[in-house]
């Protein structure tokens, strides 16, 4: 611009929206870098930005398979299947008051009992003896 020294505002303004990074590569990593840039037609930093891109994809793909996965392995090994008792659907059981009646009938329905907490007059056949559940 006429009259506007390089270091003017518009320049400060662009240095601060697009700070420069400067970094060391090995001579065969230059070359490489050199040599994709050439074929592919677009600078330096267009294929940085363009890595940097693909990477944050890439990591944000990673991390929502991972999610759904450990979710999916979760739920198929805690989730508690309960069944319709007319027409054998599964009843979806949502929130914390269910869950703890549904697991209360069972516990009272089988006799479930942790082994030091089993009643005296509850014969070995009639009940299931379990573990406490230990917290870490």
């Amino acid at each position: 611009m006429q009259g506007e020294s390089s270091d003017g505002p518009a320049k400060k303004r662009y240095d601060r929206k697009r700070p420069v990074v400067s970094f060391r590569v090995s001579r065969e990593q230059l070359e490489k870098l050199e040599e994709l840039t050439r074929d592919s037609g677009i600078s330096k930093g267009k294929f940085v930005r363009r890595a940097l891109g693909l990477e944050l994809e890439k990591k944000d793909r990673i991390y929502r398979k991972g999610r759904g996965d450990g979710y999916r392995r979760a739920k198929k090994r805690y989730r508690v299947d309960v069944w319709c008792g007319m027409c054998g659907g599964l009843i979806l059981v949502k929130d914390d008051d269910m869950k703890t009646k549904v697991c209360k009938a069972v516990a009272r329905t089988y006799n479930w009992f942790h082994k030091e907490c089993k009643p005296g007059d509850c014969a070995d056949d009639q009940c299931e003896l379990f573990d406490r559940e230990v917290e870490h």
